[in-house]
């Protein structure tokens, strides 16, 4: 009501000292669309231009994510740089203080000193995993492209989860077409996609709650629906979710949901989703059938 209420006085406004204005409202029915609207008084007439912009605004906001991107890809080489350095320098010592070790007298105190050591140098690895693997996912690869089948690779993506799952008492019910069209696509990266995906629901879930899965194809396109019965997402955060590091969970980076699109997009395809809160969460993974146009994301 506050945005047409000034609608209102802007249009007084130009009908009194015969000027112009333009205004961008976005449409939600019967689609998401933006318009641009340019209005000027030609007295005693109105002359009101109305054009779409929906795709101008689609590139706007992907050049934004894309420097949002690329800014964070530079502050995360800096962190991994700066805690790389002493890391290496535990290690070394570590390695030198496991030699000096080894010169003790053998006894119950050289044996406990050693696991202590083998600790510290076991979490000093696992640290450079996380660093390794957080920079590599972060950094763009392009795809891989082979016949993929998309219900092979959710299957992968299932028996990994399978542990939490059964832990939370969850159920899984498939709803998937008789025959299901191969897709050019990266297996891993898409294995990626889906765990990412999946890790999401299962999280909103309490115990007890139910994992929907569907397929459903055309002749240009493949859809898989995934749909958990969790505590959903409120509908101003919606727009948020690409949005690096913005994450409505307690704990997490808030980078997942980015990393799927960056990697859909990837591949020609698009990620959508439908929430409210109370009410659970629909993602929606629509690839393409034949070979997609491939976009390098730098």
């Amino acid at each position: 009501p506050e945005v047409w209420a000034l609608r209102a006085r802007n249009l007084a406004q130009a009908d009194s000292e015969n000027a112009s204005w333009v205004c961008e409202h976005e449409l939600t029915y019967p689609e998401a669309r933006w318009v641009r609207v340019y209005v000027f008084a030609l007295k005693p007439h109105w002359v009101i231009i109305i054009s779409d912009i929906t795709q101008e605004k689609q590139v706007s906001q992907k050049r934004l994510e894309e420097e949002k991107f690329a800014s964070i890809m530079m502050l995360a080489a800096g962190v991994a740089h700066e805690i790389g350095n002493p890391l290496n320098a535990i290690t070394i010592h570590l390695q030198l203080m496991d030699r000096q070790l080894q010169k003790l007298p053998t006894g119950v105190q050289r044996e406990k000193l050693k696991q202590a050591l083998d600790v510290c140098s076991a979490e000093v690895e696992r640290l450079d995993s996380i660093i390794d693997n957080f920079l590599g996912a972060l950094k763009p690869q392009p795809p891989d492209f082979q016949d993929v089948n998309m219900w092979t690779i959710l299957g992968e993506v299932l028996a990994m989860e399978h542990a939490q799952m059964e832990d939370l008492d969850v159920r899984v019910e498939f709803d998937f077409e008789d025959t299901i069209p191969a897709v050019r696509a990266d297996a891993n990266q898409m294995k990626q996609v889906f765990f990412n995906i999946i890790q999401n629901a299962l999280e909103a879930m309490d115990r007890g709650g139910i994992l929907y899965v569907r397929s459903s194809c055309d002749d240009r396109e493949l859809h898989i629906r995934i749909e958990d019965t969790g505590v959903g997402i409120a509908q101003e955060d919606l727009p948020k979710l690409s949005q690096p590091f913005f994450t409505t969970k307690a704990s997490g980076h808030g980078l997942g949901l980015m990393l799927v699109q960056r990697i859909l997009r990837a591949h020609g395809g698009r990620l959508s989703l439908e929430s409210s809160a109370g009410r659970g969460t629909q993602v929606t993974i629509t690839l393409p059938l034949k070979s997609p146009h491939v976009r390098l994301l730098g």
